[in-house]
């Protein structure tokens, strides 16, 4: 027993003083693998469909307690407050520091310890049961702070509840267990963070992570990291803005959304060691996009995203989504940058993707493909260049390719379109490299074309199908 409590001392100072770990990465094309089939998983197929399943499994439990009704070692309610002192929480089921009904508190330079596992995944995951720090509809803010946890199902910082929030600075957090994220966010809750440093290192357990509904968490000038599997950096079923950040998943996806939901990042520098290095979808039933509204939506703005795995760089299957990419740095090993398909998710038949993907003053390379049940729209905007092929073998439910006067594509293979459309009508910004871009003749956005075949610049040929 004592040389257990030794170990786990030095595991948790090791944890504390290591440096943000930067994995090495090469700079070739992007990959092609089939995804992880977890909420937040890495694990390659067998294993994930059984992870899948007791993820789905869980969230059929039934409703744990609400926030407000769970201990802690300190509780605030109902007041405004200030705190300089440090807290833990040893036992099962107990936070170390409740703010809740309408309490303002401010903490400084306190420690925050938590050891003792949950009773309920659930509970933990989507109410703050058992987290370290929990805003139950009370505001938190916190300078200068370490919050360490070591036990299943502690999440370090939780805010829940519309009236649910928390500010950090300056502050440190560590959490080791399964299932044990860093900044949580649920039901309206909020949190804002900066100049942090986030390392998870179970199963489960992302650095940043919302669920329903309205919640956001907002990240900057931070170091995000975990080493578990199934543990991306950014966890969304709510709103995740991150800027001037940096950080490794070793194990998992640098990023995942679920659903209508959303992340946006500008002027990140984020690396992923999963099967895919973005993952949009949805986990049940798919209900967005029908009307053009539900969307999952990801952003990346002047930033770096490095994929250390083979697999697309950009993964969509059973939902609607949009992906936004601006003057951005894509290393990914492998040849494919986007793969939209049908997956495990959701009902067979009715679980495509549709992705729009809008490149603006951005560089492209590597293979974008899509199965018969699912639809890309690429829109190259603001002097965007790609280097790559789409559709090589014709089995998508539908392409379309869009370019502006100033942005251009180079193929790399024969590639099969519904719709083109290109605001140079010479189509000197198509270079066909020996290749040829089939349309569809009888689709009317490809009128301009008048059922033609044309040379392109460097050998191939634009032309319509067969």
């Amino acid at each position: 027993m004592k040389s257990s409590k030794i170990l786990t001392l030095a595991i948790m100072a090791s944890l504390l003083s290591s440096p943000c770990v930067w994995a090495a990465h090469k700079t070739g094309a992007a990959a092609d693998a089939k995804p992880a089939a977890q909420t937040e998983t890495v694990k390659p197929a067998k294993a994930e469909k059984t992870a899948a399943a007791t993820e789905m499994a869980a969230e059929t439990a039934a409703e744990p307690l609400p926030a407000d009704s769970y201990s802690a070692a300190k509780v605030v309610s109902g007041e405004k407050t200030a705190l300089a002192d440090s807290y833990a929480a040893l036992v099962a089921d107990e936070s170390a520091l409740l703010v809740k009904n309408g309490a303002e508190v401010t903490l400084s330079h306190g420690a925050i310890t938590k050891s003792g596992a949950t009773t309920d995944v659930l509970g933990s995951k989507f109410h703050g049961q058992n987290a370290a720090v929990l805003a139950a509809d009370g505001a938190l803010s916190m300078d200068g702070c370490t919050i360490r946890t070591e036990a299943d199902g502690a999440n370090a910082v939780f805010a829940t509840g519309a009236k649910g929030s928390v500010k950090l600075h300056d502050s440190n957090i560590r959490t080791t267990g399964a299932s044990s994220r860093g900044l949580d966010a649920t039901e309206g809750g909020k949190i804002t963070a900066d100049n942090i440093n986030i390392g998870t290192a179970g199963i489960r357990s992302a650095a940043l992570a919302t669920e329903p509904s309205g919640a956001s968490v907002t990240v900057s000038k931070s170091t995000i990291n975990t080493s578990g599997e199934g543990s991306p950096l950014i966890y969304s079923k709510g709103s995740i803005k991150v800027s001037e950040a940096k950080g490794t998943a070793a194990a998992s996806e640098i990023a995942v959304v679920e659903g209508n939901n959303a992340i946006h990042l500008e002027y990140v520098d984020l690396s992923g060691n999963g099967t895919h290095g973005v993952m949009l979808y949805q986990n049940k039933s798919r209900d967005n996009g029908a009307d053009g509204k539900g969307l999952g939506r990801f952003s990346a703005k002047g930033s770096a995203l490095r994929s250390l795995k083979e697999g697309p760089l950009f993964y969509v299957t059973n939902t609607a989504a949009r992906i936004y990419s601006e003057m951005t740095t894509m290393q990914y090993l492998g040849g494919t940058l986007i793969r939209v398909e049908a997956n495990q998710f959701g009902d067979a038949g009715s679980n495509g993707g549709d992705l729009t993907f809008m490149a603006n003053n951005q560089g492209l390379y590597g293979n974008v493909s899509a199965d018969g049940s699912s639809t890309i729209m690429m829109d190259l905007q603001n002097g965007s260049h790609w280097s790559g092929a789409i559709n090589t073998d014709n089995s998508a439910k539908k392409i379309d390719v869009n370019l502006d006067a100033s942005s251009s594509w180079s193929l790399t293979a024969d590639c099969h379109v519904d719709g083109f459309t290109d605001g140079t009508t010479a189509l000197t910004n198509l270079k066909g490299n020996g290749h040829t871009l089939f349309y569809n003749s009888s689709n009317a956005a490809n009128a301009w074309l008048g059922g033609k075949t044309y040379e392109l610049q460097g050998g191939g040929y634009l032309k319509p199908n067969k």
